[in-house]
């Protein structure tokens, strides 16, 4: 007997038809997918949520659509993000590293870089 989060992959004869799940390739209104490709890869025009993503608009001209700007509004082509927490560098009031001590206000513009 298949587990309900086990999906069809390596699931038993006895399982029975697959329950739809985004990214397995076919668009199942029912479940609200606008659009699904067989991967859960974003900025691609279709989102690993399996909604459309529109890659016309690109606000800040920077090249990279909005749907997939980490800053929409500022030209940032390396889309930067020091602190991994989705709002790129050249809009993010506060960039936070783990370990760091944040005296006052403003951003952090140290940056570090690993060794071996």
């Amino acid at each position: 007997m298949c587990n309900p989060g086990q999906g069809c992959t390596g699931c038993p004869d006895d399982c029975g038809a697959c329950p739809p799940s985004c990214g397995d390739g076919v668009t199942d209104p029912n479940e609200n997918e606008t659009c699904d490709d067989g991967n859960a890869v974003n900025c691609d025009g279709c989102s690993d949520i399996c909604e459309s993503e529109n890659l016309m608009d690109d606000s800040d001209e920077d090249g990279v659509p909005n749907a997939c700007d980490n800053c929409p509004l500022v030209a940032n082509l390396d889309q930067e993000d020091l602190d991994d927490d989705g709002i790129g560098d050249a809009c993010d009031d506060e960039i936070l590293l783990e370990g760091a001590l944040v005296v006052g206000s403003g951003k952090v513009v140290s940056k570090f870089t690993l060794s071996g």
